[in-house]
């Protein structure tokens, strides 16, 4: 256990050189955590804002891509800090594709 890191930034710092893919997942009115640290999280997973997967909970039709990327970003439209509840269905999705991303590697 010595080797553990103790402060979450060497956790997240460790995680992100793992092989592991990662998502984040937040909603477009996200108040609780600032816009600048999702953003620097981001950045720390080499995910471009061009690359962040925008998601419509307003459109029926609308699917999560399996990108066959280590490190995705998703934002739901309209949803605020409890995205990942509020809209399941884009979440199961997203885990279903980390599941499939994993059997992968």
């Amino acid at each position: 256990y010595d080797l553990l890191p103790f402060t979450f930034q060497e956790r997240f710092e460790q995680l992100c050189k793992s092989n592991v893919p990662l998502s984040v997942v937040y909603g477009e009115r996200e108040k609780l955590i600032p816009k600048h640290v999702i953003d620097k999280v981001n950045k720390i997973l080499g995910i471009s804002p061009e690359d962040v997967i925008i998601l419509d909970p307003n459109n029926k039709d609308e699917i999560v891509p399996l990108t066959g990327k280590l490190h995705n970003s998703y934002v739901i439209t309209g949803a605020g800090h409890f995205a990942h509840i509020k809209h399941a269905r884009f979440s199961n999705k997203i885990v279903d594709n980390l599941l499939k991303q994993t059997s992968i590697l």
